[in-house]
């Protein structure tokens, strides 16, 4: 369990460096399963104040804006720069708390978070904390990771497709195989602004083991 909470932790400390380092340049957050969230600065890696805890496990961080979205087994608790809570967003159906695996956030405010066990993708109005969509993949045990580029977003699912959405209205724009296991991580990259040279990466599972390029902007490995 403690190597296992230190990946994690690890992890989160890379992501969150990213997203921290996009809008504020000199602190980093990492988070870990035992709801500990810690900012750092990054001058000299020091502890930039006391540590937070949620009390609930944490499997993922984000920032947004001048909020920090956190992903847990069950919700997505939404907080202050100072880990303050503000607001939880969870899925609930037939009476329960559905599990969330993944979730990503975009500019205009929308949290696209997918379930662990079935195939659905949950759109919430980080604002308001209210569903405005429910995207709903027939014949799925389960969405696995989640990315955008430009105006679409790429869900990685558990049996090895990955399914490409528009932004705008929600709906399908293309269906991708290239994975026999679960699609575990989708990173972008994006050569200096050049759109002709951008690429999503996917990443799958042990029974499947490869890593496919694509060409983010036909969809094509």
């Amino acid at each position: 369990m403690a190597f296992y909470l230190f990946i994690c932790h690890f992890y989160i400390l890379f992501f969150g460096f990213a997203n921290s380092w996009r809008y504020y340049f000199r602190s980093v957050y990492t988070a870990s399963l035992d709801g500990t969230i810690i900012r750092w600065n990054l001058q000299n890696l020091a502890e930039d104040r006391k540590k937070i805890n949620l009390k609930t496990a944490i499997t993922s961080i984000k920032i947004f804006k001048d909020r920090l979205i956190c992903g847990g087994f069950s919700s997505l608790l939404i907080c202050d720069l100072n880990a303050t809570l503000l607001k939880t967003l969870t899925i609930t159906e037939d009476g329960g708390v559905t599990e969330i695996s993944c979730f990503h956030v975009l500019e205009n405010g929308e949290v696209w978070a997918g379930t662990r066990h079935d195939g659905k993708i949950h759109v919430f109005d980080i604002s308001t904390g209210h569903v405005k969509h429910v995207i709903s993949i027939p014949n799925c045990r389960g969405i696995s990771s989640i990315n955008v580029f430009d105006d679409k977003i790429w869900a990685g699912l558990k049996h090895g497709e990955i399914y490409i959405y528009s932004v705008k209205d929600y709906s399908i724009w293309k269906q991708l195989q290239g994975h026999e296991d679960a699609v575990k991580v989708l990173y972008n990259i994006r050569e200096s602004n050049d759109v002709l040279h951008s690429y999503m990466i996917s990443g799958a599972g042990s029974r499947d083991g490869r890593v496919c390029v694509w060409n983010a902007t036909e969809e094509t490995l």
